[in-house]
C-alpha cells in the first residue's frame, strides 16, 4: 500500500478503470520492484543520474522490438474514489495489487533512456 498523498500529476497513470459497485478506481503505472509509486520520481532521478551504463539481465527477453527492457515495470493498483459535494475525492490508501507477485500488467516493456 501506498499513500494518496503522492501528486497525481508527476506519474505516468494509464489505463483507468472506474468500478461504480465498488466505488473503486484501477489503474496500471510503470513502477520500480518496490511497487511504491512515492518514490518513483526520486528513483527515475537516480536511474538517471547514474554512472552505471552496463546492464545485466538473468533472462533472454532484453527487447520487445525496438525497446530494451528497463528498470520499470508496469503494475496495477486501486484506490477508493468518493464523490462529495460535487467533487471527486480519493480516500484510504492505494493498493498495489501485484505487489511482492512478480507479475506485471498488459506490458512490461518501458522504454529506457
Amino acid at each position: 500500500m501506498v499513500s494518496t498523498e503522492f501528486s497525481l500529476l508527476t506519474h505516468a497513470l494509464s489505463n483507468f478503470k472506474f468500478i461504480p459497485a465498488r466505488s473503486t478506481l484501477a489503474f496500471s503505472a510503470y513502477v520500480y520492484d518496490d511497487e511504491d509509486l512515492d518514490t518513483v520520481q526520486l528513483q527515475d532521478e537516480e536511474w538517471k543520474m547514474s554512472k552505471i551504463t552496463a546492464r545485466a539481465y538473468d533472462s533472454l527477453y532484453v527487447r520487445h522490438w525496438d525497446q530494451y527492457i528497463g528498470p520499470k515495470h508496469s503494475s496495477l493498483f486501486t484506490v477508493q474514489l468518493n464523490k462529495e459535494s460535487g467533487a471527486w475525492t480519493l480516500s484510504g490508501k492505494i493498493h498495489a495489487l501485484l505487489n511482492g507477485t512478480r507479475h506485471v500488467s498488459c506490458s512490461s516493456v518501458q522504454r529506457s533512456t
